[in-house]
């Protein structure tokens, strides 16, 4: 458990960070859907993280962003003032799980930040895959549609084509500047790997469980993967 819980004010939102009693030095920024089923196991996953030194910097209460450039801005925010409030190594690790991931895939290729590693659990990492998985459901995907317009601030009908020129246009970043490794945690029963998806300069392995039940666990390999780029 954490032994000091701080605080971060940013545009009406409070984020809370968690020093650990025996810091090693590093911070892990974990970032989880506010509607996510997996948001409760996260919290576990962070005080995991913080039992095993890591400062954790956590951002629960994002809605509907879809990886809009105002959602990409607000955390990179969150991260620099954070980064200033804290002695903590500048190069941080991220952990997303879900849509935050559409987030996280833009903060890696942020030239104004240095991220270590990063960590992705069940990630949306496509606004058209999102949609595709969803469309049969005629009211989901219009409802996803609608977030997604809201989000991105867009004017008049949007289909699959505006989607994947959106994919498109994150995926557009400085090909000679190295991206952080990132490793991919998946199930094996939604074992559906979206590489196209990454920037082509990013360098990303999978690894596969047959269930993500035990943040325990997850936890575990997650601190093994991280403490290998300290």
């Amino acid at each position: 458990m954490p032994v000091y819980v701080r605080y971060i004010d940013l545009s009406g939102y409070t984020y809370s960070y968690s020093l650990p009693e025996r810091p090693n030095g590093y911070a892990v920024f974990v970032m989880a859907d506010d509607d996510s089923p997996y948001k409760e196991k996260a919290r576990v996953l962070a005080n995991s993280l913080i039992e095993k030194g890591y400062t954790v910097l956590t951002a629960f209460r994002l809605k509907a962003h879809w990886g809009s450039p105002k959602a990409v801005a607000h955390a990179r925010q969150v991260i620099s003032l954070f980064i200033k409030q804290e002695t903590v190594n500048k190069r941080i690790f991220i952990c997303a799980e879900g849509a935050s991931a559409l987030i996280a895939k833009q903060l890696l290729a942020d030239a104004t930040l240095e991220v270590r590693a990063a960590a992705l659990i069940k990630p949306v990492l496509s606004l058209e895959a999102a949609f595709q998985a969803i469309k049969k459901d005629e009211l989901a995907g219009k409802r996803f549609l609608k977030e997604v317009k809201a989000a991105y601030k867009l004017n008049g009908q949007i289909d699959v084509a505006y989607l994947r020129a959106i994919d498109q246009q994150q995926r557009l970043i400085d090909r000679n500047r190295p991206l952080a490794a990132t490793r991919i945690y998946q199930l094996f029963s939604e074992a559906t790997a979206q590489p196209t998806n990454l920037s082509s300069a990013q360098y990303a392995d999978y690894y596969f469980f047959a269930s993500l039940q035990n943040p325990a666990e997850l936890s575990k390999q997650m601190a093994s993967f991280f403490a290998s780029f300290h």
